[in-house]
This record gives structure tokens, sequence and C-alpha cells, in this order.
């Protein structure tokens, strides 16, 4: 799954259950590529620090890399719960 540019325009809350909903939708093991502002404040809207990517991805996901690559941050993760999660 790609994700390029959705995931920053979401805060908080809003964050959490995006993710949620990512892992209704990819099977164990799928890969999810997201690319997405950084946090530099001179962006409009700003965007998503390392740190909140790492937060966000923490519980079923396993990131394989982050990278900051001029003005945005890659993330690649793969999935990792046995089935998926019900909230």
């Amino acid at each position: 799954m790609i994700d390029s540019g959705l995931f920053h325009i979401y805060k908080g809350n809003e964050q959490r259950r995006y993710v949620q909903g990512l892992a209704h939708v990819l099977k164990p093991g799928g890969r999810l590529f997201l690319f997405s502002f950084n946090d530099d404040p001179s962006w409009p809207g700003g965007g998503v620090s390392k740190q909140a990517l790492y937060d966000a991805f923490a519980d079923g996901w396993e990131i394989e890399s982050l990278e900051l690559t001029g003005a945005r941050s890659t993330l690649h993760t793969r999935q990792s719960f046995r089935g998926n999660s019900q909230t």
C-alpha cells in the first residue's frame, strides 16, 4: 500500500485511527510505503516528525526503514499482526 501525503494531514487521535484502519486492510506481512512532509515549520499545514511516525506505528508494525529525504520523511513498514485487529 502507498500513502503519498495523507498521513500527515491527521493529528493525534486521527493518526492512531488511520493506522488502525491500515491494519484492517493489509494482510499480515503486507507493506506500507508512506511519504509525508517532515515537521519543518515552514511547510504549510506542518508535517510529521520521525518520533511521531515511530509512535504511530509502535504497536503491531515493524518499521524496516525511516528516511528523511529533502522535505519528506519516507517510512517503509511491514504489518506484523497475525490477523486484523479489532477495535
